[in-house]
């Protein structure tokens, strides 16, 4: 994340740690294992939306345009 997006045309939103792209599980040490669920998203067209848009606005965008999807789970612990 933070870098330029992988596609020609597309927008990083910011993430969680408040900067732009993704960034990977990151859970407290010594918390405990965490479980995170993602899902993939193909989309059948583009969201257009600004990078600062609020993430309410974006996931109403991403699931309008939503033409298949796909879901894992991983759990993450960090000592």
């Amino acid at each position: 994340g933070g870098g330029e997006p992988l596609v020609t045309g597309a927008t990083e939103g910011v993430n969680s740690f408040g900067d732009p792209g993704w960034a990977g599980p990151c859970p407290p040490p010594g918390d405990g294992p965490h479980t995170y669920q993602f899902t993939l998203h193909v989309l059948d067209q583009a969201t257009e939306l600004p990078a600062e848009s609020p993430t309410g606005d974006l996931l109403a965008a991403v699931d309008a345009a939503t033409a298949s999807s796909a879901t894992f789970t991983g759990t993450y612990e960090r000592a």
